[in-house]
């Protein structure tokens, strides 16, 4: 329950910060400024992996003991490329929640979702953003 609670969240936040953007974009668009534009694709950075984090992020502490973490994170145009260490899970069973977890993000490509292991609770996840 606590998970489906954080996602709701992290999109309600996803939505003002993903709108502030725009704002942000109109106005480097509008004054034709470097600076603002520099900005905006920072801030989008910051952006992805904020909502990212928050959506995937996870520990639970019981019976047995799971938790999945975001450790790198790279945005190559639409492209976002994470590096996750996970424990408590299979490799099936972590690339079902990511993609159960990532269907909460509205404009992600979710024919696009990729996860590979890199090693023993280690992965690399791959996915676009629509555009």
């Amino acid at each position: 329950m606590a998970i489906y609670l954080r996602q709701i969240l992290a999109t309600i936040a996803a939505y003002v910060l993903y709108h502030s953007n725009h704002l942000l974009r109109f106005f480097a668009d509008f004054l034709a400024s470097d600076t603002l534009d520099s900005l905006s694709n920072r801030y989008s950075s910051w952006y992805n992996m904020y909502l990212i984090s928050k959506v995937i992020n996870f520990s639970e502490v019981g019976k047995h003991d799971r938790a999945v973490t975001i450790t790198k994170q790279e945005t190559i145009d639409s492209m976002i490329i994470a590096e996750l260490d996970y424990h408590g899970l299979t490799s099936v069973e972590l690339e079902l929640y990511l993609i159960k977890s990532l269907t909460a993000i509205a404009g992600i490509n979710l024919d696009s979702i990729q996860v590979s292991n890199i090693s023993k609770g280690h992965a690399k996840l791959i996915f676009s953003m629509l555009r």
